[in-house]
């Protein structure tokens, strides 16, 4: 049985942060988190800042999504961008209820 946000009990995956993921996923054995961005894109937007400030936002307002070890590995398959693959999954497979 795949388990899933509503079989773990965890309410609201946008609220649960990585270091409160082992209360509820033993091992981190369900979910990985993954950044919506490449490094390397942020890199690049850090060294293309005009100061400190710009970078401070830029890492404030990156953006990672809690998705199932099964689709960290369809990404890493297919090594494509982490947002759009986890928009196209998400797209071909509604959320569980």
């Amino acid at each position: 049985m795949v388990r899933t946000p509503a079989l773990l009990d965890l309410g609201d995956l946008a609220v649960l942060t990585y270091a409160a993921q082992l209360a509820v996923d033993s091992g981190r054995g369900t979910f990985h988190n993954e950044h919506m961005g490449t490094i390397s894109s942020t890199v690049a937007k850090a060294r293309a800042s005009e100061g400190v400030e710009d970078i401070i936002d830029l890492l404030c307002t990156s953006r990672v999504a809690w998705i199932t070890k099964a689709e960290n590995d369809e990404l890493t398959k297919r090594a494509t961008t982490p947002g759009a693959t986890i928009r196209r999954l998400h797209t071909l497979r509604p959320a569980s209820t």
